[in-house]
């Protein structure tokens, strides 16, 4: 039952009500079809979502020019605000499946590391391409249809009004690079594992290895984004075993299975292949 509806003009401050409405956009935005959400996310929207689940009817006229000057400064703060709070979504979804993943890690063997390696990205990209392409209130998947619904072509150049938003996204990226980067480290600490030497200088393989996977997922995610029955789900791992991978998984597994190898220097270049 809806509660008794509120007057939010007389009850909540200027800075109160921002929060309100802004807090109610991201969750109509993640409920909408991504690739048009910046243009159904309207007032009209978002005041329905709140009287609808909250009993609280705000008009057009509260926001209107007190704190809007029009819809479109209103839906670009909503998409920054949803975008701001990725990276503690994404740390949430994607970091807790690889601390499991190295907490079960047989590290006592040459193989049993080999083993982690390839548990830690399947498991962790596993999870990162569920929560990108399998559910539909996600940031994360809002965040990768923007940046084809919003992507200029050619010589073309960004919409003014939507520059800040583009640059909030590139930041983002920036941020997910290093922090790819920062777990690549963190595996090979733990799993005993060093980038190639083909590769030459390690700061430089992270960098490459980082990019490279990074646009590697993104490619699956834009190209599967269609029917979700197709290529969602393989029941066997790049060597035949029977687990659960993504298509997105195998192809990052096996870049990094390129690009990294065990550290132990007693071995011969061939086994210290993962």
């Amino acid at each position: 039952m809806v509660p008794a509806t509120k007057n939010v003009r007389t009850r909540r401050s200027r800075e109160e009500l921002r929060a309100l409405v802004v807090d109610a956009g991201c969750q109509v935005l993640l409920s909408l079809e991504p690739t048009l959400a910046f243009e159904q996310l309207t007032y009209g929207a978002v005041f329905g979502h709140l009287h609808e689940s909250q009993g609280i009817r705000v008009t057009h006229a509260s926001v209107h020019e007190r704190i809007w000057p029009n819809q479109k400064a209103f839906q670009l703060e909503v998409l920054k605000t949803t975008l701001d709070r990725l990276p503690g979504e994404s740390e949430i979804r994607f970091l807790e499946p690889l601390q499991l993943a190295v907490a079960q890690a047989d590290l006592s063997s040459t193989e049993g590391r080999r083993r982690a390696a390839q548990e830690f990205v399947r498991i962790g990209q596993n999870s990162n391409w569920d929560a990108v392409a399998l559910d539909d209130s996600n940031s994360l998947r809002i965040y990768h249809m923007l940046r084809v619904s919003l992507a200029t072509f050619g010589d073309a150049e960004p919409d003014p009004d939507r520059q800040e938003l583009f640059d909030l996204m590139a930041r983002l990226r920036t941020e997910s690079l290093e922090s790819y980067m920062t777990l690549m480290k963190g595996m090979c600490e733990v799993l005993g594992l060093r980038p190639r030497p083909i590769f030459g200088d390690r700061e430089v393989a992270f960098v490459q290895l980082a990019r490279a996977a990074n646009a590697t997922a993104i490619g699956f995610v834009l190209d599967e984004l269609g029917p979700r029955d197709e290529m969602l789900l393989l029941p066997s791992g790049p060597d035949g075993e029977l687990e659960e991978w993504r298509p997105a998984s195998i192809a990052v597994w096996n870049l990094l299975r390129g690009g990294f190898e065990l550290a132990d220097e007693g071995l011969e270049p061939h086994q210290r292949r993962l």
